[in-house]
């Protein structure tokens, strides 16, 4: 969300550390239809949520970029204190219990997430 609006606002954008930090990113419909089947069918225990694949924040930011036709290199700041590297999670659980597992891709969650925030901007502006 931070990156989407500097972008869209043509600001300059910083990754912290190389970059290469690796994510599981899951679209938010995808995690508010899990939590509804939770509420329906859960047994009361914790649910992973992700696709087991990990992007890096670079592929996000290249994504995003293309998405929001956005021209401007990222600048890089060092590396946050005790972040993580590395972390994609397994939803098996979720898929055996709930019947659950994603179903927005990455380029289309990202696209749709672009879309949201471009017509937030156009309802801010005077």
């Amino acid at each position: 969300a931070i990156f989407i609006g500097l972008m869209l606002r043509g600001e300059a954008t910083t990754i912290y550390g190389s970059g290469e930090q690796v994510r599981d990113f899951v679209y938010v419909e995808d995690c508010a239809r899990a939590n509804l089947m939770v509420l329906e069918n859960g047994s009361g225990g914790v649910y992973n949520l992700g696709y087991g694949i990990g992007t890096s924040v670079n592929e996000i930011f290249a994504h995003l970029s293309e998405i929001s036709e956005y021209s401007l290199d990222p600048n890089f700041g060092p590396a946050r204190t005790g972040e993580t590297f590395k972390i994609y999670l397994n939803a098996e659980r979720a898929q055996k219990e709930l019947g659950w597992k994603p179903q927005v891709d990455l380029r289309v969650g990202l696209e749709r997430t672009v879309e949201y925030f471009r017509q937030k901007e156009k309802l801010n502006q005077p």
